[in-house]
């Protein structure tokens, strides 16, 4: 574990990872994008897999923070559109069907990597508010990662030995 100092600014919505806490309190807090004062936080992080990577002679992670404002009405989307079609729930074109039943397993094989992929970006990130909404996207996409994954297993199931 290693203690890391990021700074807020209210202002212009900046934010990083501080260097040196000592000299950026002296400097009165600001933020170095606007001049405003910013908030600072301080919060211990895992750092086992960054000194493992170092060790390993490959770069590794740092304490950049990225504000940005999420939209799950995408994933949301996505998900709900790509299991209906997969399924022939909802009408489409016959050439879609047989693409969708030659394709099953590939596409299947898909949504687990896509599904993952998402579950390794909603993990990584930290609320400030509306935490509840975020625990309820990440168990819709690990019930997306479970429904692919049954679909796989069935199919296998299927297959001559």
């Amino acid at each position: 574990m290693r203690r890391v100092h990021i700074y807020e600014c209210c202002c212009c919505g900046s934010a990083g990872a501080i260097a040196n806490l000592a000299a950026f309190q002296a400097a009165g807090c600001l933020c170095p994008e606007c001049g405003m004062s910013a908030e600072i936080e301080s919060r211990d992080v895992n750092d086992e897999l960054g000194a493992t990577l170092r060790a390993q002679g490959i770069a590794s992670m740092d304490a950049e923070l990225i504000t940005v404002e999420f939209e799950p009405g995408y994933i949301r989307s996505s998900m709900e559109l790509w299991k209906a079609a997969l399924d022939m729930k909802i009408p489409v074109h016959d050439a879609f069907k047989i693409h969708f039943m030659e394709n099953r397993h590939t596409l299947l094989e898909g949504y687990v990597k896509t599904g993952k992929a998402w579950l390794m970006m909603i993990r990584a990130m930290k609320v400030k508010s509306g935490a509840e909404a975020l625990d309820r996207l990440r168990a819709e996409v690990e019930e997306f990662v479970t429904w692919s994954e049954d679909g796989l297993r069935a199919l296998d199931a299927l297959r001559p030995n």
